[in-house]
């Protein structure tokens, strides 16, 4: 295992983070007033259980299994950046980054994905004759 598994793996415990606290959050808002102290405990097991998750398959000796980790790793790593960018630098407010940093960040784990595929193939050919 590698530090930039667990940096990625700490991306992704983030991002899982952000996402499932504010998942639980806003569904339970109407039903529950303070939704927030079910939100975040909620998010922190999702955040804590991802990112170890990512850093054991990014650190597998299976293809397959390294796939997985790379497609969250894609998905936290854009997800962050995109929020970051839109609420810091843009001016967006919270509920209408979200989504779209969730719409980058799927788009980028399915990227990531292919192109593990693509250079694994590639790799388990051999070097152009």
């Amino acid at each position: 295992m590698r530090l930039g598994d667990g940096l990625l793996g700490a991306v992704v415990a983030v991002a899982g983070f952000v996402v499932v606290t504010a998942a639980v959050t806003e569904l339970l808002a109407d039903a529950i007033e303070f939704s927030l102290l079910l939100g975040l405990p909620a998010g922190l097991v999702a955040g804590g259980v991802l990112g170890l998750l990512c850093y054991r398959w990014l650190g597998d000796e299976d293809a397959g299994v390294r796939r997985r980790g790379v497609g969250f790793a894609g998905f936290g790593v854009f997800f962050l950046g995109t929020l970051l960018s839109l609420v810091a630098l843009a001016g967006f407010r919270n509920s209408r980054a979200l989504p779209v940093a969730v719409a980058v960040g799927v788009a980028a784990a399915v990227g990531a994905v292919l192109w593990f595929r693509r250079s694994d193939r590639a790799v388990a050919r051999g070097p152009p004759r």
